[in-house]
């Protein structure tokens, strides 16, 4: 919206992969992630961000924190895309978050 482009320039996957991010943190927290945007600068508060990611680690499991911390990098190449997001989540439900961190989809993938 920033740019004011026709088509983002973002993958798709991993923004939507941070948008149910910040739908879970408002779950988790019961605070609007509303809040959390600047809609006048197109940016976010990366301090009360923070504050709520500290309200989930201090309330949930670390497992569950760390995968919603991945879910919320900023940079979108750091962020886990579903495919990945898919395999940080084993079906013995278990978290893998090594799988989700440093990763890019070529390294899972191949």
């Amino acid at each position: 919206l920033k740019r004011r482009l026709p088509e983002p320039i973002q993958d798709r996957y991993r923004e939507d992969v941070f948008s149910l991010a910040m739908t879970i943190l408002e779950c988790a927290t019961l605070k609007p992630s509303s809040q959390c945007y600047d809609w006048n600068n197109y940016t976010i508060n990366k301090n009360l961000l923070s504050s709520r990611l500290f309200e989930v680690k201090q309330r949930y499991s670390d497992q569950f924190y760390e995968l919603l911390r991945e879910m919320l990098r900023f940079n979108a190449d750091d962020r886990p895309d579903f495919i990945l997001l898919k395999q940080c989540l084993r079906q013995d439900d278990t978290v893998n978050i090594s799988t989700c961190q440093g990763l890019n989809n070529k390294e899972v993938r191949s």
